[in-house]
């Protein structure tokens, strides 16, 4: 198979045909912030709007996990058009999150704070409304439980539910209605033991996860 060459931050790289120009630099150990992508999932979703990229040859920034590779692509991942993209980005999602750290079953292994120290934005965001909600458990799953007020609706849950044909993540509503609806599942209850795995900001989490309230520690990103 030919692979692809193309430049990516001035270094030349090789690809294989039908990547994307994210999945490319990931495989090259280029940071591209990004939070719905999942390899071998789902077609690119595009909904974090985090990866953006500029292309030359094209007028805008664009999502990287969309973009094919071609054959002398030239690709920048870090100027400051870019930068301010993915920051506006990362506030606006952390403005639909409800920031409790400390005893989240996602904490220390969260992308949101990974995201946060990378891009230096505060966890607690300013200038913007905060369209947060209150803690909402969805405990109709048995298994898994769904905190909504900390889903970013990245679609990961939902991706899962297809590749494992169960169905019980779905997306429903449209426009700033959307949300994730659980539907119920008659299979083999052990399958749902990997979806909080997937979950990239804890909003799964186990039934019998025990919420233990730790101090935060010195490597929690918090506001500057």
């Amino acid at each position: 198979m030919e692979h692809v060459l193309l430049e990516i931050d001035g270094l030349q790289i090789e690809a294989k045909p039908g990547e994307s120009v994210l999945e490319a630099a990931l495989n090259h150990s280029i940071f591209i912030p990004h939070l719905c992508h999942e390899e071998g999932h789902q077609e690119p979703f595009g909904g974090c709007r985090l990866c953006f990229v500029e292309i030359q040859g094209k007028a805008t920034p664009v999502t990287s996990c969309t973009q094919p590779v071609k054959p002398g692509m030239i690709v920048r991942t870090n100027t400051d058009t870019v930068r301010r993209l993915q920051r506006s980005a990362l506030r606006l999602i952390l403005s639909n999150h409800r920031v409790d750290c400390v005893g989240c079953f996602a904490h220390k292994r969260c992308r949101l704070q990974e995201l946060a120290r990378a891009l230096g934005v505060g966890l607690k965001v300013s200038g913007l409304k905060d369209l947060s909600l209150q803690e909402s458990i969805d405990s109709s799953l048995g298994k898994v439980l769904y905190d909504r007020s900390k889903c970013v609706l990245c679609g990961k849950c939902v991706s899962w539910a297809r590749t494992n044909k169960t169905g019980v993540f779905q997306f429903v509503g449209r426009g700033l209605a959307t949300r994730i609806g659980l539907f119920p599942f008659e299979g083999d209850q052990e399958i749902l033991e990997g979806s909080w795995d997937v979950c990239p900001v804890g909003a799964l989490f186990p039934a019998d996860a025990a919420k233990v309230k730790q101090a935060p520690s010195s490597d929690s990103p918090h506001d500057p």
